[in-house]
């Protein structure tokens, strides 16, 4: 069954969030919220889109980024849709990141976002047991559309490099844009094991006010330091929204 749009009810929200098996007590533990938008990746055609950002210009063909709309089997223990993001890390600072715009708010009204997810790590080189992983999570919300865009750092002996439109912050330390860390994972992933993390944010812990049109666009991703080629598949994604002013 589809479900996607803004859900007004706190009992249909609860009823998704125990089927995908989400954080163990997401459905008890809800962020206070006037309504949420719950997406399941099950069709072709989403509004969330992916990117990569933070990574040398030398080196862009050389990355193998892959986006691609699945569905896993037997991995999840309900739906199987994923967003999944792959690429090369040789560098080891590359930024994941999913996005969508939400439109038809309040115009020019604050409101506080808090998020559920639940991702699959995967290490794409199977012919190694293990790999060790450093990846800093961050989530926000902007009023531009996030994009990656060519920057020459002079203090940067790579040259120029690719950089997201807004200020994500690095490892732990916040963005200046309404970007967020909300997670440090260390957790090694295993050729012969699948890792997936889950989680909610601190409630209110992204704050972002609408354009004059009612509109704004949510990031979520992953800062990885890992040197190892990894995939992130996103299964599901909640976004709770709080209208604050």
């Amino acid at each position: 069954m589809r479900i996607k749009g803004l859900i007004y009810w706190i009992i249909g929200v609860a009823a998704i969030l125990n089927s995908c098996s989400l954080a163990d007590d997401a459905g008890d533990q809800l962020p206070e919220y006037d309504f949420a938008f719950i997406e399941l990746f099950d069709e072709a055609t989403l509004d969330w889109q992916g990117g990569f950002s933070d990574y040398p210009d030398s080196l862009k063909d050389a990355l193998n980024f892959q986006i691609e709309r699945k569905e896993l089997s037997n991995v999840f223990s309900a739906d199987n849709h994923v967003l999944m993001l792959s690429a090369r890390n040789p560098h080891g600072d590359l930024f994941y990141y999913i996005a969508k715009k939400f439109t038809d708010l309040e115009p020019s009204t604050s409101y506080q976002l808090s998020f559920s997810y639940e991702i699959l790590i995967e290490d794409v080189d199977q012919s190694v047991d293990s790999v060790d992983t450093e990846l800093y999570l961050k989530a926000g919300a902007i009023t531009k559309e996030p994009e990656t865009q060519l920057s020459f750092d002079s203090g940067n002996n790579l040259g120029s490099n690719f950089v997201l439109n807004a200020d994500k912050g690095e490892n732990q330390i916040d963005g200046t844009d309404r970007i967020y860390f909300i997670r440090k994972v260390t957790d090694p992933i295993y050729s012969t094991k699948p890792v997936i993390i889950s989680g909610e944010t601190s409630p209110g812990q992204v704050t972002v006010s609408t354009d004059i049109n009612g509109n704004f666009w949510v990031i979520f991703g992953v800062d990885s330091k890992s040197k190892a080629e990894l995939s992130f598949s996103f299964n599901t994604m909640v976004v709770f929204f709080k209208k604050v002013g």
